[in-house]
């Protein structure tokens, strides 16, 4: 007989990793590049301080997006481990039922 497996430890392992990649990554944005953009600001003046500091805005509204991403792929994994879990749990709630 032929059976799928879900390996929710993994699951638990790769959902705890995106958690940190996008701690990571929040914390880079909102505190180092945010920093950097305004010491550079300070220090900085005249149009190419203007075009690098837009260029540099672009560049976070990037990151921030990806960062948006992987919180979604977060909780899309989230989401397909619980389902998982309730479909397992039907299933050997059927098979114990099951008469023959």
């Amino acid at each position: 007989m032929d059976n799928i497996k879900f390996d929710f430890h993994m699951a638990k392992q790769q959902e705890q990793k995106l958690h940190e990649i996008c701690l990571r990554l929040e914390n880079l944005i909102h505190q180092e590049y945010d920093d950097s953009i305004m010491e550079i600001r300070r220090a900085w003046e005249g149009n190419e301080c203007d075009s690098f500091f837009q260029k540099m805005c672009r560049q976070r509204e990037k990151m921030v997006h990806t960062s948006v991403a992987l919180r979604n792929a977060e909780e899309a994994l989230k989401e397909a481990e619980m389902m998982a879990e309730i479909t397992e749990e039907k299933a050997k709630e059927t098979a114990e039922n099951r008469t023959y």
